[in-house]
């Protein structure tokens, strides 16, 4: 059915009992109500006519008129079924993955970025770039991808951050997957192949793999052991706090869409809203998958230096997000002793941290030294972690030399 005002643009298929709502490009497949891009045409006819070339061929021997045996019939069933489980590539009832790219002054890489994307093996994708009141030339590198792939969207906003951006793609989203890809970053062919994998055979809610960053002069990643871990919702929460196989960035995970059913990004906070808004995701979601494998590339680059007044925003933020979430799971004994953990490392590192705000650090060298006293810190704080957060209250200069040297240590190993 194709309702009134709706207009298709040439070569365009439409799927068996599909309900067309709105107007679609040239050259692509659609089905489902509503109905939604399932892939290029010229793709979908290659397929078909790989299949009609592999498909079986039957002589007049096999026809009534040719005394057809039940041997033969079954024969034929037989066939017809592989022919059938040939074409699954471009199953119309495949899940919609709606992958969503915040992208603010990047002209740079975000080619690289989008090629990466388009060229995944899960072809059902829709494409959400929201260029974030960029002013280089990122705005208009995206108005020419839109042309090359009927898949993609460009929303052109006002700039408000990357939390902001986010936003908007996940308000216009349509994919019953929501993904995310940070603009100046590139991910594995396989990825959004893989998580959905994942997803339909564990029927999780949430799937993730590893991933890798990329430095201009070596690659580091982390475990990359193909393990798959399944993770209830108090092992995906005791994970995601603890930094174990759960990174707290958005990227490298696909999320059911009913995850995101009045869960928005903070757009105040200026660090550690994916944290925050993971937090809320996984709370919602009653099973995750961890696969072993880094099929996200984090792609570091050269930035500028940060001012201390930003450092300590970001600072602010991260104690916001960590007190917040220690306040809510309070109840849930083992989440809250990781949530205080993560919370008193913090406070430890605000302390020998190299910036000029000696009033700021003495601040949080206070709360530090209040910390130390409640039973809290004296149930869940390690003895090596005590006399750390000892020594960063009353000799930060001692702790700041301690942490360079094991930095130092650390990169010599590396090379």
């Amino acid at each position: 059915m194709i309702m009134p005002n709706v207009t298709l643009g040439n070569n365009v298929i439409v799927g068996a009992n599909s309900t067309v709502t709105k107007s679609f490009p040239d050259n692509v497949v659609i089905a489902g109500s509503p109905a939604k891009i399932i892939t290029k045409t010229d793709e979908y006819l290659k397929k078909q006519k790989e299949q009609m070339e592999t498909a079986p061929c039957y002589g007049e021997d096999y026809t009534l008129r040719g005394n057809l045996t039940e041997e033969k019939k079954q024969q034929m069933q037989r066939g017809s079924w592989k022919s059938k489980s040939r074409i699954r590539g471009l199953d119309m009832d495949e899940k919609l993955v709606s992958v969503i790219i915040p992208a603010y002054n990047i002209e740079d890489y975000i080619g690289r970025c989008l090629d990466s994307i388009i060229s995944q093996t899960y072809k059902n994708l829709e494409i959400i770039v929201v260029d974030d009141g960029s002013r280089d030339r990122t705005g208009e590198i995206l108005d020419d991808y839109v042309k090359k792939d009927p898949r993609m969207k460009v929303v052109h906003k006002k700039n408000g951050g990357v939390s902001s951006a986010r936003n908007t793609g996940i308000d216009i989203a349509e994919g019953d997957y929501i993904g995310f890809v940070d603009g100046d970053d590139r991910i594995d062919p396989k990825l959004f192949e893989t998580l959905v994998k994942l997803i339909n055979e564990e029927n999780a809610d949430i799937a993730h793999c590893g991933y890798q960053m990329v430095f201009p002069d070596r690659v580091d990643y982390y475990y990359n052991t193909g393990k798959r871990v399944i993770q209830t919702k108090e092992q995906g929460l005791k994970d995601l706090l603890a930094g174990e196989m759960i990174e707290p960035a958005l990227y490298n995970k696909l999320y059911k869409r009913e995850l995101f059913e009045n869960v928005r990004l903070n757009e105040s906070l200026k660090i550690n809203e994916d944290l925050d808004v993971n937090y809320r995701l996984f709370k919602k979601s009653q099973k995750s998958i961890y696969y072993d494998l880094p099929l996200y590339s984090y792609m570091i680059r050269k930035n500028s230096a940060t001012g201390s007044n930003t450092v300590i925003r970001k600072n602010e933020d991260s104690l916001k997000v960590l007190e917040q979430i220690k306040n809510d799971c309070k109840s849930e004994k083992e989440i809250y002793s990781i949530a205080y953990r993560r919370y008193v490392y913090l406070l430890m590192a605000i302390c020998r941290m190299d910036i000029d705000q000696i009033t700021y650090q003495k601040s949080k060298r206070d709360i530090l030294k209040k910390e130390l006293k409640t039973k809290d810190f004296k149930q869940y704080i390690s003895s090596k972690l005590k006399i750390m957060s000892w020594l960063s209250c009353y000799f930060p200069a001692i702790i700041k030399l301690i942490y360079k040297a094991y930095d130092l240590k650390t990169r010599n190993i590396k090379k």
